[in-house]
Formats: structure tokens, sequence, C-alpha cells
């Protein structure tokens, strides 16, 4: 079960986080109340939307990554990964989305459960980085995660996501802080 559709080419110079997201990869009331379960649910979003072709596999590195160093950052945040494994396993690179009301431990470096959570995976060695670097930029702003923590509607995630991302320099290969142009 290895997708025969993957994406060329890496990510395109001027992508945005918010560009990776799509509200069927979203799940605004998760269930897990374990970190194993998360990954499961997060990873079945990629399966409906027909972007992963073998889940057990992909929710197994995930795991696997998840064991090396947690992935739970401050303020109710977790930004999952399978690392540069993911290529090969997804057709192009994109982001799940999901929140929790009731939170789950995920190891956070604050203690805290975990309500936020971005499972990123690349079909492209390297475009991770890029990706978790962006996030845990704009999920580092206890402002961005109160306000996504408060939405019930995935467009109104993305909108959010969008606006925050817009300030900070919207591009996932941007510099961090307002874009600057060159002449």
């Amino acid at each position: 079960g290895v997708p025969t559709e993957v994406d060329p080419e890496p990510l395109a110079e001027g992508t945005t986080i918010y560009s990776l997201l799509h509200p069927s990869r979203m799940r605004m009331t998760m269930q897990a109340s374990t970190r194993e379960e998360a990954i499961g649910e997060l990873v079945g979003l990629l399966e409906t939307s027909a972007l992963c072709a073998d889940t057990g596999i992909l929710a197994r590195k995930v795991i696997e990554r998840e064991n090396l160093c947690s992935t739970g950052l401050q303020h109710g945040v977790a930004i999952p990964h399978p690392g540069q494994v993911a290529t090969g396993l997804i057709r192009r690179t994109a982001i799940a989305f999901g929140r929790s009301l009731h939170g789950v431990d995920f190891g956070a470096i604050d203690g805290r459960p975990s309500h936020l959570f971005f499972l990123v995976c690349a079909a492209h060695n390297g475009d991770h980085l890029k990706i978790l670097s962006r996030l845990a930029h704009l999920c580092r702003d206890p402002g961005f995660c109160g306000e996504m923590l408060a939405l019930d509607d995935a467009g109104e995630v993305i909108r959010v996501l969008r606006e925050y991302a817009e300030r900070e320099g919207q591009h996932v290969n941007a510099p961090f802080g307002p874009a600057v142009r060159l002449p």
C-alpha cells in the first residue's frame, strides 16, 4: 500500500501552513484519551482524505518518533509527526488538525495536557522541519493557542491560522518576522 502519486517536488516557495490544512483533515471534537488514540484519530483523517494508503504503518512511525522525544509543547499544543519516514507513505504533504476539549497527556514540556494537535506529514525529506518550525513559532503565542482552542469550526481555524501566520511571515520557507522583499 504505498501511494503511486507522490508530489514530484518539495514544498514550493510561498507555501503556507494554512494551505496544507483542509476541513476534511480536521476533527474539532477529538475523543482520544491517550497519546496513541490521538495519533490514531489524526492519522485516520489522512486516510479519509485518501492521502495515506497505510495508516497502520504511518501511525506506528508517528508513535515511534513520539517515543524518542515528545512533541508536546507549551500552551496545550502537540505537533506529532513521523519525521522523515513519511516520504512514500503519503501522497502529498499535509497537516491534520485535532482539538480535544478534555486534553490528552502528550508529555508536554509544561506538564499540562495537550488540546490542539497538528499532525505534520511531509512527502519529501526536510519539508517537515520547515513546517514544524513555523508551527512551533506560531504556537509560542498563548493568544493564538487560546483563540484556536475556543473555535469549533474548521473554516474558522484556517482563518485564524492564516491571520496569525500572515503577521509572522506566512510562508513555510520565509524567515521569521515580517516578510522581507529583496530588490
